[in-house]
């Protein structure tokens, strides 16, 4: 099995930083779509969202303004309370484990060391790859664990993330602590890190079930 974990809304608790760099965009491009709006399609390439909420300005160049905004309110970022203990733990597994996002490889990579996380396996929207719900990122893991769709699960919290995992043919969890609701009602939930962490150990690595004694777990100072 190969697990595969959405960043935004599953790991990272992002609307604060999301919402200033927004506001960024207003205030610099003239941009008047509230940020609400903006936020409804998360999960998408960022061209895909302006795309969609019809942005006529200067997509690049809100692109710039956006991420760089993003990058200099990083202080406002946070991971999801239980999520170190449960990436501390999913880190034992002897089976990939990766981030599968929509955000800028260089963002995604800055957070991912900025937490600490021991994530090293990263797939993010390129020239080459698109972002979800297009399955490409997905292929590409597979192809690099060697794996079927079959052996993938993918963790998300948007709609959107159900769709791409569900067009690849992988497994989907879908987090409630997230910023979104699922696709299908019926799909599997998980309530907080802890429950998702007891759903995949004790389905997948029986050896591992200690570890659902998150208290046992000694996580990295992670800065918040």
């Amino acid at each position: 099995m190969s697990i595969l974990f959405d960043f935004d809304g599953v790991l990272l608790n992002s609307r604060e930083n999301m919402l200033r760099s927004w506001e960024a965009v207003r205030e610099e491009s003239g941009v008047s779509i509230d940020f609400e709006d903006y936020f409804a399609l998360i999960g998408k390439p960022f061209q895909v969202i302006l795309a969609e909420l019809g942005v006529t300005q200067d997509r690049e160049l809100i692109e710039h303004t956006y991420f760089a905004a993003s990058s200099q309110n990083i202080g406002v970022l946070s991971l999801f309370p239980g999520v170190p203990e449960m990436i501390g733990a999913m880190a034992e597994l002897r089976t990939p484990i990766g981030i599968l996002t929509s955000k800028d490889p260089a963002r995604a990579r800055q957070f991912v060391e900025t937490f600490r996380l021991p994530i090293e396996a990263l797939y993010c929207p390129t020239p080459e790859l698109r972002g979800k719900p297009d399955t490409d990122l997905f292929i590409a893991a597979a192809e690099a664990w060697g794996v079927e769709p079959i052996d993938v699960t993918y963790v998300g919290d948007m709609s959107v993330d159900e769709e791409a995992a569900r067009r690849f043919g992988a497994s989907y969890i879908h987090c409630n602590w997230g910023y979104g609701a699922p696709k299908n009602p019926a799909s599997r939930r998980a309530a907080t890190p802890a429950d998702l962490l007891d759903m995949l150990l004790v389905r997948y690595a029986p050896k591992l079930i200690p570890f659902l004694d998150t208290t046992s777990i000694a996580a990295p100072a992670y800065p918040y």
